[in-house]
């Protein structure tokens, strides 16, 4: 039957419909149900194939009777951007949505189960991915080659991870596992060449042959208690690797599991160790490693085969100890310690302590793991001590519960993803200690509404505060001169943004989708405006882009829609495609530029510049008339002395340090930037040396 631009099946004895194969075009929405010759019947399935090849299928909403979704149901959609799962999906078919690299951000709803084999494989744009908390298996290759995805958190409820399921996942840089997952395939994460943090949860009993091979920034990996098989090259060539944490149930290591050219140090918490393969760690590891076990086993371990290669084993420095309710990982030896993951989380007001006493023997609290706290939503509240030089990534992830947080100014760095999605954290200390913010430090803490920098930061990483939606100000002090992509984008009530001088790239993305952004002020040392740096910035009116700026990178301010007012420095050579595009509001551009940028065809697409004012110097105006690009403007006129000027940043507060002059390194003052090395002099009496290329 058809229904509309829809094609349905009978299914269940014409009880209920399935979508049909078709020629499906642009946005898509599946209804609950469909009403034909007055009777209604309610939509369940989609079929195998119903938009293959969809090349013009844009985005599709999936309504909430939706159980089953067929096999390739939406193979080789290249074009499709979204997918909207309703909440009654069940089980996503093989190759359902393979090859759709398109699509970005992928939510699974807690219906779907199960995900068949090569699902997602090739959908390498996807590089935000949430399971449902009712996911049982993922199938074999169901993200294989999926490169964009960064991190990935598996839900207590999946139990199977099948082979190849996220191999050549080679953006990949962090694992978590629930406790409920017993099992992981054969080469499940082989070739993730950025994997560097991986947490295994306390049900897992297998790790499949390959499953880690060939990721050679795994540095350190630490088996649970529950494991008890790890396969034949599980962690081959993982090269980066330098040491292993093995936990008490271990009975079997396959061949050349951790042939590993990095690998010094093996911790093993077995007390009657089985024999395992002759070849689990390379010969370097067995005659220049050490093996440490536990206290009364090393006699054990001499007569067990494959342990008994170690030429250096020693007993009794390590353990793993729970004290006043915290987990420690503890080593005698060199009286320290570090904060590690208690299995049913940790809850209420934690106090870390500076020192411990093991075994008589006092250790400093140096560390606290990765993961240590991750997703402990009954945390109200975390002390830490001076002692602590290092927190790990995930430490507090998705602390729910957490609304403060003071890190000492023992601490040197924010690792990646350590708050990520605390999203009741309002008030976050950063010591003058701190040099850079990791990527996705604070991702998605939506409840942050300042956040105060210290002059000691020098970089802040990737998504660092992405989604960061009640964000309203930041402070950035003049030590920060690197912002990574995605810096602050999508945090929809920042209002203004000052960059601070030494900046030479704006970033890509750095500030997309800050949708109530009214005020930027770029320095006079940026040169370049990465791609989509500020695109889809709805609220902003006008833009003054300094002399320094050279270039402006695809997609820059497009999307801008009440931009209106865009001046340009007399230094610009490029303005790609869409660095303007979609702004429809704008009329006037001011361009100061004497010789002609090279402005791509589309670079103020969809901007309708027949309706708007070009202003130019009065020399140049016949060479921007003549020129593709420019003579789109539907007015060209010379610049006047009243019209805004590059130098002149706009939206700068009146106590901000600013730049008064330059002056050449023979002692000449300018009042704009020369060729080569200049003294800048600023208005709190201080100077700074930037080089314009």
């Amino acid at each position: 039957m058809k229904s509309g631009k829809d094609n349905y099946n009978y299914i269940n004895d014409g009880t209920e419909l399935a979508v049909a194969r078709g020629i499906y075009s642009g946005d898509v929405n599946i209804p609950d149900e469909v009403t034909y010759m007055r009777t209604t019947l309610k939509v369940t399935a989609i079929e195998e194939m119903a938009f293959v090849f969809g090349n013009n299928l844009i985005s599709v909403s999936i309504g909430n009777n939706v159980k089953t979704i067929g096999n390739e149901a939406f193979r080789d959609s290249e074009n499709l951007l979204s997918v909207n799962f309703g909440n009654s999906v069940t089980s996503i078919g093989e190759k359902a949505f393979y090859n759709c690299f398109r699509l970005t951000s992928l939510t699974l709803p807690n219906s779907v189960t199960s995900i068949g084999d090569e699902a997602f494989a090739y959908s390498y744009g996807i590089y935000s991915l949430n399971f449902g908390d009712g996911l049982l298996s993922i199938g074999q290759q169901a993200f294989y080659g999926c490169t964009g995805i960064i991190n990935l958190s598996i839900p207590n409820s999946v139990e199977t991870i099948g082979d190849r399921a996220f191999f050549l996942c080679n953006g990949l840089i962090s694992v978590s596992f629930g406790d409920g997952l017993e099992s992981i395939g054969i080469e499940a994460f082989s070739h993730c060449e950025k994997l560097t943090s991986l947490s295994f949860g306390n049900g897992l009993a297998s790790i499949g042959e390959k499953a880690f091979s060939f990721c050679p920034l795994l540095s350190s990996v630490t088996l649970p208690n529950s494991v008890t098989t790890v396969g034949s090259q599980a962690f081959y060539n993982c090269n980066g690797l330098t040491s292993v944490v093995i936990g008490n149930s271990v009975t079997e290591i396959g061949n050349e599991a951790f042939i590993c050219g990095s690998l010094a140090l093996v911790e093993s918490f077995i007390t009657e160790p089985h024999d395992i393969a002759e070849n689990c760690f390379m010969t370097e590891t067995y005659n220049l490693g050490k093996l440490m076990v536990p206290a009364g086993t090393i006699d054990k371990y001499r007569a067990a085969e494959g342990w008994k290669n170690f030429v250096n084993i020693e007993e009794g420095f390590i353990g793993l100890a729970e004290i006043d309710g915290i987990n420690f990982f503890v080593n005698t030896d060199e009286q320290t310690a570090e904060v590690r993951p208690k299995s049913d989380g940790y809850s209420g007001d934690v106090v870390i302590p500076p020192t411990i006493e093991y075994e008589g023997v006092t250790c400093d609290v140096i560390l606290i793991a990765d993961f240590a706290f991750n997703n402990c939503t009954d945390l109200t509240s975390i002390t830490i001590p001076n002692s602590v030089t290092s927190i790990g990534g995930y430490a507090f992830g998705s602390c729910t519960g957490l609304t403060s947080i003071d890190i000492p100014n023992s601490v040197t760095n924010i690792d990646w993803f350590v708050f990520k999605n605390c999203s009741n954290l309002t008030t976050v200390n950063i010591p003058n200690s701190v040099t850079s913010i990791g990527a996705y430090a604070f991702q998605d803490c939506s409840s942050l509404t300042s956040i105060d920098i210290p002059n000691s930061v020098t970089s802040i990483g990737k998504y660092a505060f992405n989604g960061c939606t009640g964000l309203t100000s930041v402070s950035f002090p003049n030590s920060v001169t690197k912002m990574d992509e995605y810096a602050f984008s999508g945090c929809t009530s920042l209002t203004s943004i000052s960059i601070p001088n030494g900046f030479a790239r704006i970033s890509e993305y750095t500030f997309f989708n800050c949708t109530s952004l009214t005020s930027i002020s770029i320095p006079n040392s940026v040169t370049i405006i990465g791609s989509d740096a500020f695109a889809d910035c709805t609220s902003l009116t006008s833009i003054t882009i300094p002399n320094s700026v050279r270039r402006l990178e695809w997609y820059a301010f497009a999307g801008c829609t009440s931009l209106t007012s865009v001046t340009i420095g007399n230094r610009i050579e490029d303005i790609m495609d869409y660095a303007f595009g979609f702004c429809p509001n704008l009329t006037h551009v001011y361009c100061y530029a004497v010789n002609v940028p090279s402005a791509y065809v589309d670079a103020f697409y969809g901007s309708h510049c027949q309706n708007a004012t070009l202003h130019v110097p009065e020399e140049s105006l016949d060479a921007y008339r003549n020129t593709i690009s420019w003579r789109a403007f539907g007015t060209i006129v010379a610049l006047t002395d009243d019209d805004p000027n590059p130098t002149e940043i706009k939206g700068v507060n009146s106590e901000a340090i600013t730049t008064e002059c330059y002056y050449s390194l023979d002692g000449k003052r300018f009042t704009t930037p020369q060729h080569g090395l200049n003294i800048v002099k600023m208005s709190d009496g201080s100077t700074r040396k930037v080089m314009i290329e």
